[in-house]
């Protein structure tokens, strides 16, 4: 992007964050942006902790309301 940088990872569980984890400390990568989205259900705590050995800049977001979201029907 103009911004920078921009990595999509689609780490569904805490083996899968680990191996995110691996291959960002491969690339030098700590003390990034992090945008972090999970279902109800996941294994989330243990995830993070994974994740939480990169030092990420934690990115907070909240759903929008339903009646804000637009229709593309």
């Amino acid at each position: 992007t103009p911004f920078g940088d921009v990595l999509l990872d689609g780490a569904h569980n805490p083996a899968g964050a680990r191996a995110l984890v691996r291959a960002l400390e491969e690339l030098g990568m700590r003390r990034f942006p992090l945008v972090f989205g999970a279902m109800r259900g996941k294994q989330v705590p243990a995830m993070l902790r994974s994740v939480a050995a990169l030092e990420p800049i934690p990115v907070f977001t909240a759903p929008r309301p339903l009646e804000l979201r637009t229709s593309h029907a």
